[in-house]
C-alpha cells in the first residue's frame, strides 16, 4: 500500500468504528436516561400545575388523563395504610437491596448481553432508581399518569414504572431467549 493512502484509510477505519460505537453507546442508554429524565420532569410539571387527585385528559380523550397521585405504598398503592416507620422496609430498604442486587447482575451480564437486553437492564435500573429517588427524598412517589379502568377506576402510574415494567420486559425475555434457544442449537418443529 502506498504510504499516502495509509494516514486515511486509517482515518476512516477509526471514525467508522468510532461512529459504530457512538451509535451503540447512544442506543443503549438515551432511552433508559430518558425514561429517567421525563420521568422527574413529569414529576416537576404535574405538582406545580395540576391540583392532587385532578384529571386532565391528554389529546382530549378519557382513557389516558395526566394526574397527580401521591403513592405512598407499592403497586398501586399497596401497603400505604402502615403507619411511619415501618413503611419504609417496603418502600424504601428492600426495594433499594432488590435494585442493587439487579444492578450487580446487569453489571455482570452487560459485556455478554445484546442490544436489547442492555436497554432492558437501563430502562429496568434507572425506572427503579427514579422511583427510589422519590421514596427517599419525600417519602412517596408521585403517580403522573392514569389509565381508565371503570366508571370509578383509574390505574396510576408514572414513566418510571413503565421503565420498570418494559425494561424488565424486555430482559426477562432476552434471558428467557437464550436458555430456551441457545445459539447454534436448532429449534424443533
Amino acid at each position: 500500500m502506498r504510504p499516502e493512502l495509509a494516514w486515511p484509510l486509517a482515518t476512516l477505519i477509526t471514525r467508522s468504528r468510532l461512529k459504530k460505537k457512538l451509535n451503540s453507546f447512544f442506543s443503549i442508554w438515551v432511552p433508559g436516561v430518558a425514561i429517567g429524565v421525563g420521568d422527574q420532569f413529569f414529576k416537576l410539571v404535574v405538582t406545580a400545575e395540576i391540583p392532587l387527585l385532578k384529571r386532565v385528559p391528554v389529546l382530549g380523550q378519557n382513557f389516558l388523563a395526566l394526574t397527580r397521585v401521591y403513592n405512598r405504598g407499592l403497586m398501586n398503592d399497596q401497603l400505604s395504610d402502615m403507619p411511619s416507620g415501618m413503611i419504609e422496609t417496603y418502600t424504601r430498604y428492600l426495594p433499594t437491596a432488590i435494585w442493587l442486587l439487579l444492578t450487580g447482575l446487569a453489571i455482570s451480564q452487560f459485556k455478554l448481553s445484546g442490544r436489547r437486553a442492555r436497554q432492558g437492564m437501563i430502562a429496568l435500573l434507572i425506572g427503579g432508581a427514579s422511583n427510589l429517588f422519590d421514596h427517599y427524598r419525600i417519602q412517596y412517589t408521585i403517580d403522573t399518569f392514569q389509565i381508565y379502568r371503570s366508571a370509578t377506576e383509574h390505574i396510576p402510574f408514572n414513566l418510571a414504572d413503565l421503565g420498570i415494567l418494559g425494561g424488565g420486559s424486555i430482559w426477562l425475555y432476552t434471558i428467557l431467549k437464550d436458555v430456551m434457544w441457545p445459539v447454534g442449537r436448532p429449534i424443533r418443529k
